[in-house]
């Protein structure tokens, strides 16, 4: 029996003959070219992580909210504090036994 052969392209790319536009045109800045996704890739591994006053700036936008507070809005509970191991879906083998081998 013969081994399948890849795909290499879809349907669509076979009618048209080109490959996807690999562009990212949400990253296009007025006046510039759309940056490939290779490109927009690049600058945000080269973005520095945010300073702590930034930080506190979008907190100040966001009026203090963070995602944790959404989590938590979404079961019904006040604080993290309120949490149990059942409010947390852990995918089997996952978990790690404190103070067990590994």
């Amino acid at each position: 029996m013969p081994c399948p052969v890849p795909r290499l392209a879809t349907p669509a790319q076979v009618k048209t003959g080109r490959i996807p536009d690999l562009t990212v045109p949400n990253m296009q800045e007025p006046g510039r070219p759309t940056p490939t996704l290779f490109g927009a890739y690049g600058e945000w591994m080269h973005t520095p992580p945010p300073s702590w006053d930034e930080v506190a700036w979008l907190g100040k936008e966001w009026g203090g909210r963070s995602g944790i507070d959404s989590a938590l809005m979404s079961l019904c509970l006040a604080s993290v504090h309120d949490l149990t191991p059942d409010d947390v879906l852990t995918p089997d083998g996952f978990a790690a036994v404190l103070g067990g081998a590994r």
